[in-house]
């Protein structure tokens, strides 16, 4: 009788190369989208433009595979490295994606020695935001810290009927024909239009001092990207004036929606935030990223929640960042877990500017910008 295989040879560990792009948008394809079919044809053209050849590609910090002694691709974890600006200095955070093995009973450690490899590097910093339960207790083994202030979702209820509606049929997909009724009844419900309550918002709920959400382009938003995280004690910084670039790719997810790109601003039109958020008709606005100026998270999410409104959305979701809790808490916005942010580093001084919510992490800093999320390949 065989014996099961539980180690893993440090050596069969090596930097993802252009030649295991086919091999790991079949392993993607496989244990991400749960599909038994070919991966899309452009998505290992896409996985090698970004992890070897795109502006946060660093052939010092590489993305990794693990191969068997056939030289099978049986593990991967992607790492892009975002420059950041911390006490005057410009450092290096690795955001490593999604952590895949193939056959994960059969090889239980290779996962964690994929991990390990990837934390070791010389980067100054390395953070997730896509940590579920089995990774996680990777992360706790080598000391990593959970930030609890940005592994929540947040969802804001518009349309009461029409939300559950759009949840329930995510897992019976005909109550979707239901929608039309539930738009009705969301019409009919009584509800006190000067109040922002947690079941609902009004047609005639209006922000306060009369801010407003404009669309704008993908230049102006990332100027505007640019000053808001200004302020941060971390603070993103983009190689070569990629960030525009960034924010198109950001704009692409089919699978979420039509984006809208938009700019928050007083009645006199100066800008205090912007946000980006994805919308499909008679679904929630899947928002990526919320930014404001000092002091004017509640306005801002207060706008987005009226533009949202205004577009037909049922509801909106996104992930919270710490900025934006108090505004969430006082418009009793719920929250769910749906994965935890994590970071390891030896700067214990770092990791804590990241733990106290110093830092801008998740949407346009992180991987959920990325294609791999949300983004078609066919």
């Amino acid at each position: 009788m065989n014996a099961p295989v539980n180690t893993v040879r440090g050596d069969l560990i090596r930097p993802f190369a252009r030649k295991d792009a086919e091999a790991v948008s079949l392993l993607f394809h496989a244990l991400m989208h749960h599909a038994r079919d070919a991966a899309p044809r452009r998505l290992a053209a896409y996985l090698g433009s970004h992890f070897i050849d795109g502006p946060f590609a660093d052939p010092e910090i590489p993305s990794l595979v693990y191969v068997s002694d056939e030289e099978e691709v049986e593990g991967f974890v992607g790492v892009v490295v975002q420059p950041m600006v911390y006490r005057q200095k410009t450092i290096r955070a690795a955001i490593l994606g999604t952590l895949m093995v193939k056959g994960h009973d059969r090889a239980p450690t290779i996962g964690a020695r994929l991990l390990r490899k990837a934390v070791s590097g010389p980067q100054d910093v390395t953070l997730s935001e896509t940590a579920g339960e089995a990774s996680l207790a990777m992360w706790r083994q080598l000391h990593g810290t959970v930030l609890d202030r940005y592994s929540y979702d947040y969802f804001r209820v518009l349309r009461p009927v029409s939300f559950a509606i759009a949840l329930m049929a995510r897992r019976v997909p005909w109550l979707a024909y239901a929608t039309p009724v539930a738009q009705l009844l969301d019409r009919l419900a009584p509800r006190d239009g000067s109040r922002l309550g947690w079941t609902g918002l009004p047609g005639e709920f209006r922000t306060h001092g009369g801010v407003y959400a404009r669309r704008v382009s993908v230049s102006d938003f990332a100027r505007l990207t640019e000053v808001l995280l200004s302020a941060d004690a971390v603070r993103p910084v983009w190689p070569d004036g990629c960030l525009p670039a960034l924010i198109a790719e950001a704009m692409d997810k089919p699978e979420y929606g039509a984006p809208h790109l938009c700019e928050v601003v007083t009645r006199a039109g100066h800008p205090i935030g912007g946000f980006l958020l994805h919308f499909a008709p008679s679904a929630l606005a899947q928002v990526l990223d919320v930014l404001h100026a000092p002091g004017q998270a509640g306005p801002v999410f207060d706008a987005m929640l009226c533009y949202a409104r205004d577009l037909g959305a049922c509801g909106v979701r996104g992930r919270i960042t710490p900025s934006l809790f108090d505004a969430l808490v006082s418009r009793k916005t719920p929250l769910a877990h749906a994965g935890a942010s994590v970071i390891h580093g030896k700067d214990t001084a770092l990791v804590a500017a990241f733990a106290e919510g110093r830092a801008h992490f998740n949407g346009l800093v992180g991987e959920s910008w990325t294609r791999i999320i949300g983004g078609t390949f066919n």
